[in-house]
């Protein structure tokens, strides 16, 4: 009941519709990266579908160490995500771009997400020079 609470006192159900409106508004300037071949989901979760090809729309072999680069590059830049579907140690059942979950909390404001969406451009746009991806 306390949870409930605060969702009602904070407002954050009305938040989290407000501010979800406000991430997807920048839909289009990550679809705008080579490296991202999808931006779906709904309300204060996001998932973009990460790819080496959009063409193709598989990711980068596991040799080439560009979940390790990514979740590095995420880091140094303020940024924390879930792990992907592949892991350092395991080959993927099929060939496909890899899931990255963009879930802020429900009390975030939109100023926040605007930086939020600046860090992962930027992250992207290193990650990308550093994969040789322009």
């Amino acid at each position: 009941l306390q949870s409930i609470g605060i969702l009602e006192d904070d407002n954050l159900v009305e938040n989290a519709r407000d501010t979800g409106k406000h991430l997807f508004s920048h839909k289009d300037r990550l679809l705008a990266h080579p490296t991202v071949a999808d931006a779906r989901g709904w309300g204060m979760f996001m998932t973009l579908e990460l790819v080496e090809s959009k063409e193709s729309g598989e990711y980068f072999e596991i040799g080439r160490g560009a979940e390790g680069a990514f979740q590095s590059i995420s880091l140094k830049n303020g940024l924390a995500f879930f792990g992907t579907l592949y892991g350092p140690s395991r080959e993927p059942l099929f060939k496909r771009g890899v899931p990255l979950n963009i879930s802020p909390p429900l009390s975030i404001t939109p100023d926040q997400i605007d930086d939020l969406v600046d860090r992962l451009d930027n992250t992207l746009y290193e990650w990308e020079a550093e994969m040789g991806i322009s």
